[in-house]
């Protein structure tokens, strides 16, 4: 009897704390690091299958949800201005985020991608003669999603889910510290739930978060990013007869090849992409770059780089490249590194502004990283981790080198 009730004020005292220390995502369908009944399932489980939970986070008057494909020039605009001055904290960092680019990130897939703004209520005068006084929504922070494919391997089961990647949460500056929180936690809540009621098809969600990374909730990958300045250096010549080709408009079925191989087979435990149609729309626009190391008709390695549409002032009119994912289909590491040595090379020379790199430490990534760490020295280290939400993926965290994530 002394040990039923020792164990039941132990158990509110700890549901007390967790309520109390973590309001927000104590209430959130996540992975938390105290869900000890997950520890022995072995297949994915999705908390809330049918419909999503309102929340006290919730603020339906503040927050609006929009299929992207629907908004008007105005929000396209003031998304787009949100994300340029607030999406970076830095003020060292510039991000020039276009339409263009926009829209080629959040058009081509198989289903719709949304935006939300975050609105306070401005009053202010339509013609001061007169005194006149109206209301105007002022958008100060906003969100979306777009459609992502995930694909995990586990033993000889897989397991396929197609979820949204939510990003570009930006908040305006002048807001304090515990303000902008408030605003993201309302932003991430009402935007999830809104885009689940518009797309009951999908009931899932991928979230990167950099930095301070989200407490008790357990990521589904973890890894770093380095930053390097890039610069040119002598690098060795690739062997006889191998050569680097640009996946542009040509070579296209290579691409395709390697996502119908990760597709179904288990190159990766987790294999993380956009529709093809995302993709495709990518390169020709020229904001992801492809190469493959190829030798007659065989492919050894496929190098994905993005532009990341950033300039450091420090570095003048230099912008961000960032190697976000790789495949190495050869038994060499350096024959790898080398291919990679002249993607970046190919690259510098045909967009002569690159001058700073991004180094994602995802998949095989990590094999080219201590060769490449001989020949630059980084100069900016960050934590980032992504993270399901309405989906639990008991083997988390997953080692970062069996995935591979382009996003």
């Amino acid at each position: 009897m002394l040990f039923v009730i020792v164990f039941t004020i132990a158990f509110i005292l700890i549901l007390a704390y967790i309520k109390i220390v973590y309001p927000f995502w104590n209430l959130q369908p996540v992975y938390h690091s105290y869900d000890i009944w997950y520890y022995g399932r072995t297949t994915p489980y999705i908390p809330l299958k049918i419909k999503p939970t309102m929340t006290k986070f919730c603020d339906f008057l503040k927050v609006q949800t929009i299929n992207f494909e629907n908004t008007t020039e105005k929000e396209k605009s003031d998304f787009l201005d949100l994300l340029q001055c607030y999406y970076i904290e830095s003020e060292k960092v510039v991000y020039n985020i276009d339409l263009d680019f926009l829209k080629s990130y959040m058009f081509g897939g198989e289903a719709a991608s949304y935006i939300s703004f975050y609105s306070d209520e401005l009053l202010f005068d339509k013609l001061f003669e007169e005194g006149n006084i109206i209301k105007k929504d002022m958008p100060i922070g906003c969100i979306s999603s777009r459609p992502t494919n995930i694909i995990f391997y586990r033993n000889d089961d897989s397991f396929t889910e197609k979820m949204y990647f939510i990003d570009n949460l930006s908040i305006k500056r002048d807001k304090s510290e515990y303000e902008k929180y408030k605003i993201g936690r309302t932003l991430l809540q009402t935007h999830e739930y809104n885009q689940r009621c518009y797309n009951t098809k999908i009931t899932s969600s991928l979230i990167r978060k950099e930095i301070d990374l989200y407490p008790s909730v357990v990521p589904l990958i973890e890894y770093t990013s380095y930053i390097y300045y890039l610069r040119e250096i002598p690098i060795p010549n690739l062997p006889p007869h191998y050569i680097i080709t640009r996946i542009y408009n040509e070579k296209l079925d290579i691409l395709t090849n390697f996502i119908n191989k990760i597709s179904n087979e288990k190159v990766f435990q987790c294999n993380i992409f956009p529709d093809i149609g995302t993709l495709l729309t990518l390169i020709k626009r020229e904001y992801l770059y492809v190469y493959a190391l190829t030798k007659g008709e065989h492919t050894y390695a496929i190098y994905f780089i993005v532009h990341e549409k950033t300039q450091y002032e420090y570095i003048d009119g230099e912008n961000t490249i960032r190697f976000c994912s790789s495949y190495n289909n050869s038994n060499s590491n350096t024959l790898f590194c080398i291919g990679f040595l002249h993607c970046i090379k190919n690259l510098m020379k045909y967009k002569k502004k690159f001058g700073v790199l991004i180094f994602d430490t995802i998949g095989d990534n990590n094999q080219i990283l201590s060769i490449w760490n001989s020949r630059y020295s980084s100069i900016i280290e960050t934590k980032k981790a992504y993270y399901t939400f309405n989906y639990i993926y008991p083997c988390s965290p997953i080692s970062r080198e069996t995935c591979f994530i382009l996003l």
